[in-house]
């Protein structure tokens, strides 16, 4: 930033963004990206987990969270959006190692053999599995599209769409599902959400986009007794709230109670609140996939071969695993739709105008931090001594009067009477006299005999000077 700044006129304002972190994957890569967040006044990061990764390189570095928007283009299909019937199990990603789409197809595999796809099983109707990926690894020879495409008869596979394709795929899409554990951001969970179509996660994931669809509200002191009740069915009304209690309460008075615990409680008849973050998408254990044939670690495992049916059935109930969650999901229409016009209107509130303004605002802060800097620098340069005023050669020109000129123009016997006349002369070359200054004209009233030949003007011949 240094040299930049010293060889531009005006302030470098360096802006690191960030769209992927690689540092995590060895030394050299981490190097380069110490390196870029050393240099810049300010990095933008896509997800907060990468920003912490940003801060670990350099403790002390300027990092930001600025989410992408939402496109312009589906913005305007999304506004416009028809009501459609939505009969989509939709998964939109690369068939990469990082985006994990096995877990989709595995759980393809899954449900169809619970008969998820076909009618008369209780199941959303004409529901069916898509996968979007790229073109080539459709027309290649992938064995995971093959995988998917026989785990039911109805699983359809396309390649990436256009924005109106899109726009027809979501406005039908039921639940998407991204299957990554990690992904810088997911554009594709806000475009979806846009489409009133919610996202479904596996537990905690790292997904930059989650943060897009969360609802966050500011925490609350001094909230009164009357207006937060407990959220503990054995709660009797002899028993007090205290601190640490999972509680509802009203926020800023209004009549509608959300979620939170009490962080303090005052004495006085009111608590502090901490309250619950909405957030507009599912997290579901989608490997855990028993079926009732064997148990993961965190489950009693039973003998199911010694159990008779009736037992087995209450095993399941009572042992869901995560893939009948996903069922259950699945079938609940209302929660669907619910969480839907949620993640719509987070997804519409994050736009490319709202994006500008919030990059502005940073860049803005960015431009001051530069010219600061460049300021800083150039106070520990060096002073330069001042440079002398250029000659003024016309007003240092004189018509000295020589008895006897000599052929190289040069003051010669007479120096010594010109020197007391005249006091200190210089004894050079008249031509030299204009060295540097191209061009030059003596001054018009220049006796003609000390003007050199090489400075004269070209005459026709028989010209009288």
């Amino acid at each position: 930033p240094a040299c930049l700044h010293l060889q531009q006129s005006f302030p470098v304002a360096i802006v690191y963004l960030n769209f992927r972190v690689f540092g995590r994957q060895g030394e050299f890569l981490k190097s380069q990206e110490t390196r870029c967040v050393d240099a810049a006044h300010l990095t933008l990061a896509l997800s907060e987990s990468d920003a912490v990764w940003f801060r670990t390189l350099k403790p002390l570095a300027d990092v930001e969270v600025l989410l992408p928007p939402l496109r312009l283009d589906l913005e305007r299909l999304a506004r416009k959006r028809p009501k459609v019937k939505r009969d989509l199990l939709t998964c939109v990603v690369r068939l990469s190692a990082e985006k994990e789409p096995e877990r989709f197809v595995r759980l393809v595999e899954h449900l169809a053999a619970r008969k998820a796809f076909d009618e008369g099983h209780g199941y959303p109707e004409n529901l069916r599995p898509v996968l979007i990926t790229g073109r080539a690894e459709l027309e290649g020879d992938s064995p995971l599209v093959k995988r998917f495409l026989a785990a039911h008869p109805a699983a359809e596979a396309y390649p990436y769409m256009t924005p109106r394709g899109l726009a027809e795929l979501f406005g039908r899409t039921r639940l998407l599902v991204h299957p990554p554990a990690y992904d810088a951001f997911g554009m594709t969970v806000v475009e979806a959400a846009a489409f009133g179509a919610p996202s479904v996660f596996v537990p905690n994931a790292d997904v930059g986009a989650k943060h897009a669809l969360v609802v966050r509200r500011d925490d609350e002191t001094r909230v009164a007794e009357g207006l937060v009740r407990s959220l503990d069915p054995a709660f009797g009304p002899d028993d007090r709230l205290g601190e640490g209690d999972k509680v509802e309460a009203r926020h800023l008075g209004k009549e509608k109670y959300y979620p939170g615990k009490i962080l303090r409680d005052r004495g006085d008849g009111t608590f502090d609140i901490a309250y619950d973050d909405d957030e507009a998408f599912f997290e579901i254990d989608m490997d855990d996939a028993h079926a009732g044939d064997c148990a993961p670690a965190d489950r009693p495992v039973m003998d199911v071969g010694a159990m008779t049916s009736d037992q087995v059935r209450h095993w399941k109930k009572k042992h869901d695993d995560g893939v009948h969650e996903f069922v259950k999901l699945l079938k609940n229409e209302a929660l669907l739709n619910k969480v839907g016009k949620i993640a719509r209107k987070r997804a519409m509130g994050w736009t490319e105008a709202a994006h500008g303004r919030r990059l502005m605002g940073f860049l803005g802060g960015v431009a001051k931090d530069a010219e600061q800097e460049k300021k800083e620098y150039a106070a520990m340069l060096p002073k330069e001594p001042p440079k002398p005023p250029p000659r003024d050669f016309v007003s240092e020109w004189k018509e000295v009067k020589i008895e006897q000129p000599k052929d190289d123009d040069t003051i010669g016997d007479d120096s010594v009477d010109i020197a007391e006349k005249y006091g200190e002369i210089r004894y050079i070359p008249l031509e030299n006299c204009l060295e540097g200054v191209p061009n030059m004209p003596p001054p018009p009233d220049t006796n003609p005999d000390l003007i050199p030949a090489s400075m004269r003007p070209p005459t026709a011949p028989g010209t009288v000077l």
